[in-house]
């Protein structure tokens, strides 16, 4: 049997330093996303899964302010679209709710 040339074994030790400096990015990525990155990803990722987008008009399938406020949650956007929504009253009974105006202006 032949010994495999040699030309073989530079190519086979910068292909290990390959694999062994990306290990270390890996690993130091790693560490550096559970020290300084992780905690806060994980929490605007959690709020973006609670938060809801209720779509208010006179085409959609929710036609009133007040309903929308019904089915709102905690973290809720309400996006009411432009028109003039007569006599439409609502109590809003959770928190960090975000209400947008789409298309143009909105009267109550």
């Amino acid at each position: 049997m032949k010994p495999p040339p040699k030309h073989w074994l530079p190519t086979a030790l910068a292909y290990a330093r390959r694999i062994l400096s990306l290990r270390r990015l890996v690993l130091f990525s790693c560490v550096m996303l559970n020290c300084f990155g992780a905690q806060p990803f994980a929490q605007q990722l959690a709020k973006a899964e609670r938060q809801i987008i209720i779509q208010v008009g006179p085409t959609r399938s929710i036609k009133t302010i007040a309903y929308s406020a019904i089915l709102a949650k905690a973290g809720s956007t309400i996006e009411v679209d432009s028109g003039i929504y007569t006599a439409d009253v609502a109590v809003w009974q959770h928190d960090d709710i975000t209400i947008r105006a789409v298309g143009g202006r909105v009267r109550l």
